[in-house]
């Protein structure tokens, strides 16, 4: 059976967006080149009704190398969450120094946060189609474009692993995770600019507790957790949190159910 001829121009634009728009990643414009080639030679040979294509099609070689994308959650996050792109791939080059690490943080020189949604995915997904590996980040989840990744990252049977397993996540995710679980909001919400009263609550909340528990977390580590500008809000956000505890009866009640959970996870901790 011979191929539509449209396949090929298919494949060829996303071959060409990968070429055009990864060059400052060598790797992968040498493979996109050496996929295009193929793909333009077997093009030539199906004009010609010389011989099937699927006897023609020879799989690419498994890179010698790892090829890490980095995924998670950008929209509605401070910066777009580029610090925490951007400290995943300098914990990964340490850990891995032979690997190649693809960080769509840089995908627009210092970050252009203007762009449409669908800008950034024509940007990504060729990417992620290189790759061997990809990394994802906490929060992954709640984000359409890291979805969309992590599925086609299983298409094409890439390597997922993730910032955090279930066993091993760090005490503040913990935290944040049941204290969202309570207030039924969203992660990815409590680490964005959102001052929604309900969400701003439940910030306050992980700022509280963070701070008040046996983790003892200092103030400038609770705000790079939680994606905050400085210290002074958390400072902000705990206080608030104290005074409801002295004064305010309703979120006294909610208090009495969540405080034993939290401590829950402090005495897991501990143990």
């Amino acid at each position: 059976m011979l191929v539509d001829p449209n396949f090929f121009e298919v494949v060829d634009r996303w071959t060409f967006a990968a070429e055009k728009e990864l060059t400052f990643y060598p790797f992968v414009r040498d493979r996109a080149i050496t996929e295009s080639k193929t793909r333009q030679r077997i093009a030539s040979t199906q004009s010609s009704n010389e011989r099937p294509l699927f006897n023609q099609l020879k799989p690419m070689k498994t890179p010698k190398f790892d090829i890490i994308y980095i995924a998670g959650p950008m929209t509605g996050l401070p910066l777009n969450n580029y610090p925490a792109f951007h400290e995943a791939e300098s914990d990964l080059q340490g850990r891995l120094p032979h690997a190649e690490i693809i960080n769509p943080a840089r995908n627009f020189g210092k970050g252009a946060t203007g762009l449409t949604h669908a800008d950034y995915m024509r940007r990504c997904i060729p990417q992620v189609m290189l790759a061997t590996h990809i990394y994802v980040l906490r929060g992954w989840e709640d984000s359409v474009g890291a979805r969309w990744e992590v599925e086609t990252a299983k298409m094409l049977g890439v390597t997922i692993v993730h910032q955090f397993k279930d066993s091993q996540k760090s005490y503040a995710d913990r935290v944040i995770e049941t204290v969202c679980e309570f207030y039924r909001e969203k992660v990815t919400r409590i680490l964005s600019t959102d001052r929604t009263a309900k969400v701003c609550l439940a910030r306050h909340v992980c700022m509280y507790w963070l701070y008040e528990s046996d983790e003892h977390m200092s103030y400038s580590s609770i705000a790079k957790f939680l994606n905050r500008i400085d210290h002074a809000t958390i400072m902000h956000g705990y206080n608030k949190i104290a005074d409801c505890i002295e004064s305010d009866r309703q979120f006294q009640r909610d208090w009495e159910l969540l405080e034993p959970i939290l401590k829950a996870i402090s005495r897991d901790r501990a143990g």
